[in-house]
């Protein structure tokens, strides 16, 4: 039993599906300001209290939020690729 999804930066594709039985079942789906919405900021939600409730929530948020990027899957001794900086210059051996 899940009463609340909250998902940023999907597509069309991603949110046809679940809304569909969201909807069908008597929930609403929206996006993060209560507007409809069919990709990008949105919330999943099992009635209209527990959209209001996140809404709420994530009101604080403004359009701007921009998640932060994942960590380098580089050690910090090993620039990436991407950088330009040259080889990795780390010292331990690997096994």
């Amino acid at each position: 039993h899940i009463d609340l999804v909250v998902e940023a930066g999907l597509k069309s594709w991603d949110a046809c599906g679940p809304r569909a039985v969201i909807e069908g079942a008597g929930g609403m789906v929206c996006d993060w300001d209560g507007t409809a919405a069919d990709e990008g900021r949105m919330l999943f939600a099992g009635s209209a209290s527990v959209a209001a409730a996140a809404r709420g929530v994530l009101g604080g948020l403004g359009a701007g939020l921009r998640c932060a990027p994942p960590p380098s899957p580089w050690p910090a001794a090993c620039p990436s690729p991407a950088s330009g900086r040259g080889k990795c210059e780390a010292s331990a051996e690997r096994g």
